[in-house]
């Protein structure tokens, strides 16, 4: 079994740029959870797959709240 390395925010900057960043691209959600306003929790996913390359995207909770009825 290999040997676990503690990597994310708050030691050094991985990519030269210090958090808290102002803006961060989402890819995609990941555990939704329904509220009783149709809105939802949901976490944010950056799709890059694993911990050795995102140890600086902050993982944060958003509220959606759909628009079923809009065309587009």
């Amino acid at each position: 079994m290999g040997v676990l390395k503690r990597v994310g925010v708050g030691a050094a900057p991985v990519n030269g740029i210090a958090a808290p960043f102002a803006d961060q691209p989402v890819q995609g959600f990941n555990g939704v959870l329904r509220n009783s306003d149709g809105t939802f929790d949901v976490l944010s996913d950056n799709g890059f797959g694993n911990k050795a390359n995102s140890a600086d995207f902050l993982l944060r909770v958003q509220r959606v709240a759909p628009d079923y009825g809009s065309e587009g």
